[in-house]
């Protein structure tokens, strides 16, 4: 799965690598789990879905939602202790009026 992490355009050897990878791991996963062990992200693998996407687009880093999954946190910590939705200054006692 390196392949996906890479931070350029893959050529096409590299993504048929990647997919002919992504079908052995697909094949083994069903055998051990069933196909109750078909999750989404499982699906997105074993059935070409990444491979549309790499062919069309050369990369998936480009399309991270890492930064903005990070950004959200921060947010979310931000809200949780400034306001009275979730702790620092809430409750009685807290010195704020």
């Amino acid at each position: 799965m390196k392949l996906l992490q890479q931070h350029r355009i893959l050529t096409a050897d590299e993504i048929e690598i990647f997919q002919d990878c992504m079908d052995d791991f697909f094949e083994l996963w069903v055998e051990l789990y069933g196909e109750e062990g078909i999750t989404n992200y499982i699906h997105l693998l074993g059935s070409g879905h990444i491979l549309y996407f790499l062919k069309k687009h050369g990369c998936l880093y480009l399309y991270s939602q890492q930064g903005w999954e990070s950004l959200n946190n921060k947010i979310q910590a931000f809200i949780h202790q400034n306001t009275g939705r979730g702790g620092y200054g809430t409750g009685e006692g807290s010195g704020k009026s």
